[in-house]
Order: structure tokens, then C-alpha cells, then sequence
């Protein structure tokens, strides 16, 4: 299969599951708010927040695994002692956040003011239920990596079929049944598991007798230089994207965190479906390096920007010009768009500057540059924290709207200037190329 053909085949399913699990957030989301109130909606978007921060605490090894498993000229026997020796790490990491997660309650959740009359006695019950979610979760982003390297991506996206189903619409369905946040929970929880076996069962047909943790340390070296590059990255992304919700909550309060958290949910899905666009393109281009190949990636990745520029331009004009009575019907509930909708607006500058970042970072990534792409979400982080300093106590949840905002306006530049120096590099190193 030729190299576009398969990247679109890819890309196509990679999109496909994630608008489906899009439109079923859209779906679930204002059932939710309705069946549980605007703070109990704000205490599970704090719990959920809290999970993605923590399985970014992968050490970077997640992403390592997919490249050194999508190496070629890498004997079948190397890359299982790698995946075997990821299998131990997650396993181990994913017990350790276990624990933390139950701290995490302890020191934070259980205090929030409002906690008593929302979810009364279930406190200990919901706490044990999202630490075991968490631990399952974390195994399933080792599980994740096989196929991802392998290009089975209809088996990477069960991942959103099964687990994202459990939590958008079997999510809304339980709510509307019996709004308590206990059962949404188990649900979610049930939701991870089944995709956990399904993707444990797809991996022993892969690896044999190989489908159980073991650690190599020869292994282990082979994955963690590169895992560590990355990692600083990951977790400055994922405070971003869901660490201001525990900001919000403890200086603004609940229905704050609720009213922000909407059209944040609306950006990150917008973005991340741009990232759904160059998922398949990071092992697909670590294969396109060489001198042969490297024409090859660069008119896809010229094609790929070409279409995601496009794409944004046209979701922030949806934004501005129909976006105010599209969420009125969303949400239905005019109180709510008017706390929402100038958000969305504001954030609306963050998604177009953020959007030309997925493309670059894969192929950073693929050059063994992963530092590069965490120092700049480091950087972004840093200036949003300066920004929030400054904008917080002035403006509130708005103020938090401009600080994403301006810290995009500043780093993507910066990023993309040096993303084309290092590209430019990296093809001179292999001399002269004919198309």
C-alpha cells in the first residue's frame, strides 16, 4: 500500500472515531449539567481533570514505545523485551498512581466546600472507584502503543468506541436514570476494562508467550532518552489542558469551573481532532527519513498543514458568526450560553494558533527532537501561569480565557520558527535530494 494511501486509510479511521466520540460528548454534556446541577457538573469535570493530568506521568515511555516499535531494521526479539519491559513499567507506575490518586482526595477533593451536600457518604466509594480507573487507564496506554506502531489503527480506535462510549453517552444514559455520581464512575470504570481485555487479548496474539510484564534494563535504556525528552511535554500539556480547572475551582468556585470548562471541552476537542489528522503521520514518518523517502514527507506534511489551516479558519468563523445560537440549542438554556459563549470567542484565538502545532511536533518527534516540542509546552504553561497572575483576580474565568489565549499568540510562533530551522537542518544532513 502506497505511503499517502495509507496514511489516509489511517488518518480516516483515527478521525472517524474521534468525531463519533465528539458528537457523543456534545450529546452527553447538557444531559449531564441537566440531570446533575451545574456544581455537581463541576465536581466530576474537577475528578475527571484530575486523571489525565496523572497518566501523563508515563515518563515519556508511551511514545518512546510507538517510535522504537515503528523502527525499521529492528530485530522482532528487541521489540518485544521493549514492549514486555513497558508492560512491567505501566503496571508499576499505574499502582503507584493508585495511591495518589486516593492522596489526591485527600488533600484536595474532600475539601472543596460544596462536597458534602453533593455526594455525601459515596466520598469513599467514588475515590476507590476513579483510583482503580486510573490504574486500568494506564495500563491501556501501554496496551495502546502496539497497535498504534503497528498501523492497526481500528484496533487503536476501540479506545474510543469502547471506553469513550461508556463515558459520553452510557454515561448520559445512567445520569437520566439516576443522577449520582457514584454510578458514573463505575461506568466509566466498566468502560476502561472491557477495552483493556479487548486490547490485552489483540497484544497475546501479537507477542505469543511475550504478554506479561518483565523488565530488561538493556530494554529499558533503549526507550527512556527518548521517553524523557518527551516527557517534560506531556505532563506541561496535560496541566494545560486540564490542570486550570483545579485552579478555577479553588479561587473562582464549581459553577465557574462548569461554565469554563464547556467551551474549553469545545477547543480541545477542535484541536484535538486536528491532532486526530497527524496522529498516524508520527510512525508513518519516522519511516520517511530516509534520503529516498524524504521528498515523500515533506509534500504530506505541506498538504497536511494546507488542510488543517484551512479547517481552523473555517471553525473560528462558525464561532463568531453562528456560534452563539448553535450553543443555545446545544445547551438549551440561555443563562448558561451568556456565561459561555464570550468564553468560546476568546478561546476561539488559542484554538487557531494551537491548530498549527500537531504537524510540526510529530515530525520533531519522529527526528528524535522530542525536547524541543517540551520545551515549548513548557513554555506555553509558563507564560499562562504569568498570565494568569495577572488576569485572574481581574477578570475571573475570563481572565483565564485571555491568558491561554495570549500564551499561544506568543510560543506557536516561536515554535514554528524553530521547527522549520531544525526541518531545514535535518534535510540538508542528507545531502542532495531529487524529487
Amino acid at each position: 500500500m502506497g505511503i499517502k494511501r495509507t496514511f489516509i486509510k489511517n488518518t480516516s479511521l483515527n478521525v472517524i472515531s474521534y468525531i463519533y466520540l465528539s458528537v457523543a460528548a456534545i450529546i452527553s454534556i447538557p444531559i449531564l449539567i441537566h440531570a446533575l446541577g451545574v456544581q455537581a457538573f463541576g465536581l466530576y469535570t474537577i475528578i475527571t481533570s484530575i486523571m489525565p493530568i496523572l497518566s501523563a506521568l508515563d515518563f515519556g515511555l508511551g511514545l518512546a514505545v510507538i517510535r522504537y516499535l515503528a523502527l525499521p531494521n529492528v530485530s522482532d526479539e528487541k521489540k518485544a523485551g521493549v514492549w514486555q519491559t513497558s508492560f512491567y513499567f505501566f503496571t508499576f507506575v499505574g499502582l503507584a498512581l493508585f495511591f495518589v490518586v486516593i492522596a489526591i482526595f485527600y488533600l484536595y477533593v474532600f475539601k472543596i466546600p460544596a462536597i458534602n451536600a453533593i455526594i455525601g457518604s459515596n466520598k469513599l466509594p467514588i475515590m476507590f472507584v476513579v483510583a482503580l480507573t486510573m490504574l486500568v487507564n494506564h495500563l491501556n496506554t501501554h496496551f495502546l502503543t502496539l497497535p498504534q506502531a503497528r498501523h492497526r489503527f481500528d484496533i487503536f480506535s476501540l479506545n474510543a468506541f469502547v471506553s469513550g462510549t461508556a463515558s459520553t453517552l452510557i454515561t448520559a444514559a445512567v445520569v437520566l436514570i439516576k443522577p449520582d455520581l457514584l454510578l458514573v464512575f463505575i461506568t466509566q470504570l466498566l468502560g476502561v476494562s472491557t477495552t483493556a481485555t479487548i486490547l490485552y487479548f489483540y497484544a497475546k496474539g501479537q507477542f505469543k508467550q511475550l504478554n506479561f510484564p518483565r523488565f530488561s534494563l538493556a530494554s529499558f535504556r533503549e526507550i527512556i532518552g527518548f521517553g524523557l525528552k518527551s516527557f517534560a511535554g506531556k505532563v506541561t500539556s496535560s496541566l494545560e489542558a486540564n490542570g486550570l480547572n483545579l485552579i478555577i475551582a479553588a479561587y473562582v468556585s464549581l459553577k465557574a469551573v462548569t461554565y469554563f470548562s464547556i467551551p474549553q471541552s469545545l477547543i480541545i476537542k477542535a484541536a484535538g481532532g486536528i491532532s486526530m489528522l497527524t496522529l498516524s503521520l508520527f510512525p508513518l514518518s519516522t519511516s520517511l527519513l530516509t534520503k529516498e523517502s524524504f521528498p515523500k514527507l515533506k509534500k504530506l506534511m505541506l498538504w497536511l498543514q494546507g488542510a488543517v489551516v484551512a479547517g481552523t479558519f473555517f471553525g473560528v468563523a462558525v464561532i463568531f458568526f453562528i456560534g452563539r445560537p448553535l450553543l443555545t440549542l446545544w445547551l438549551g438554556n440561555p443563562d448558561l450560553v451568556s456565561n459561555v459563549y464570550p468564553l468560546l470567542q476568546i478561546l476561539s484565538v488559542q484554538l487557531f494558533f494551537v491548530a498549527l502545532t500537531p504537524m510540526p511536533t510529530a515530525i520533531l518527534e519522529s527526528m528524535n527532537y522530542p525536547g524541543t516540542t517540551s520545551i515549548f509546552a513548557f513554555l506555553t504553561v509558563f507564560l499562562e501561569f504569568i498570565f494568569l497572575i495577572f488576569f485572574l483576580p481581574r477578570f475571573g474565568i475570563t481572565g483565564a480565557a485571555y491568558a491561554l489565549s495570549l500564551s499561544a499568540m506568543v510560543s506557536v510562533p516561536l515554535f514554528l520558527t524553530v521547527f522549520l530551522y531544525r526541518f531545514r537542518k535535518y534535510e540538508k544532513t542528507l545531502g542532495p535530494i531529487i524529487a
